[in-house]
């Protein structure tokens, strides 16, 4: 082995230095064994071989820095998904207990540290794998929708925060490339950047669809922080959209997205089924908007809740059905 060395020291040293190794190495070596086979004799070239691919290996898969990432990475994955899934259930019982009671109550901080953790897992993912940016940009979205509709109800009707006024400059600073963006291609200009995926048909739309609820979203909390606050229904329904849309947005990570690449190559889902986990929420998010603005459920359901706030009401007092 020691006249093996002396006969190629450059690339020797190169992989038993325990330093990253390219493919320029690994070729050099490749090709040291291809020449001298003869000269070195088969056992010589097997176990030079065998020990080139050994410290190779070490040297990408197990260095320092790489077996962190990758550790890193497959605990992101793992709270993702875990958090995904909880999400999912404690948004899905939020939706159907009755509102404003402890279930209720319980439920909402549950979903809100799960989308939480989530999103910054998405973020972290989206940064340390190739091709995931947009999600970047996705995850940023639902922290933003969470947290913006915790503090709505959260703080008191008519009062404005400093975590209220940074969310407007954060939704303003995710408006501005998706606004750019949405402009120039709507009028024929062509990107300043290549995108691996065509930006047309469904691609376009769903570009289209997230720019306007951006949008939406700033300006709603634009009329908020020149309002001083959000009052009555209005605070209700502030909190109801975003965060039935985050719900929204997991069931499309999940069903959409994820469940198709966990499930056996021979099985196929339906396009409609993989996208009714999503129109189920919107729908419900439409049905409880439209309650909430434009009936009397909402003066209602504030006065039940200042009634059984007022001391001397009978205990485990009855509350008058369809108050969900």
């Amino acid at each position: 082995m020691a006249r093996v060395r002396q006969a190629m020291p450059a690339t020797w040293s190169v992989l038993c230095s325990g330093a990253p190794v390219g493919p320029r190495p690994v070729c050099s070596g490749s090709r040291f064994i291809a020449r001298n086979a003869v000269a070195l004799g088969p056992a010589a070239s097997t176990k030079l071989e065998c020990e080139c691919r050994r410290v190779i290996t070490a040297s990408l898969l197990w260095s320092p820095g790489t077996a962190l990432l990758k550790m890193l990475t497959n605990v992101a994955f793992a709270v993702h998904v875990v958090a995904g899934t909880l999400g999912l259930l404690a948004g899905t019982v939020a939706v159907l207990v009755r509102k404003g009671d402890h279930v209720h109550r319980v439920a909402g901080a549950v979903f809100v540290l799960a989308m939480l953790a989530m999103a910054l897992t998405a973020d972290y993912l989206a940064v340390v794998r190739p091709g995931q940016i947009v999600n970047l940009f996705i995850g940023t979205f639902t922290i933003y929708l969470v947290v913006t509709a915790w503090l709505a109800v959260r703080r008191s009707p008519g009062t404005l925060g400093l975590a209220d006024k940074a969310a407007l400059v954060v939704i303003l600073c995710l408006l501005a490339p998706f606004a750019a963006l949405s402009f120039e291609l709507a009028t024929g200009i062509k990107p300043p950047f290549k995108s691996t995926v065509p930006i047309e048909g469904p691609v376009l739309i769903a570009l289209y669809s997230f720019t306007l609820l951006i949008a939406l979203a700033a300006i709603g909390d634009a009329r908020m922080v020149l309002a001083g606050g959000v009052t009555g229904a209005r605070r209700i329904a502030r909190h109801l959209w975003r965060m039935c849309l985050g719900l929204a947005m997991a069931a499309g990570s999940a069903f959409t997205n994820g469940l198709p690449r966990l499930l056996p190559r021979s099985v196929h889902i339906p396009l409609i089924l993989q996208f009714l986990p999503q129109f189920v929420v919107l729908a419900t998010l439409i049905y409880w908007l439209i309650r909430v603005r434009f009936t009397g459920w909402h003066s209602s359901w504030a006065a039940r809740r200042s009634t059984a706030r007022t001391p001397g009401i009978a205990k485990g007092q009855e509350q008058p059905a369809g108050s969900a």
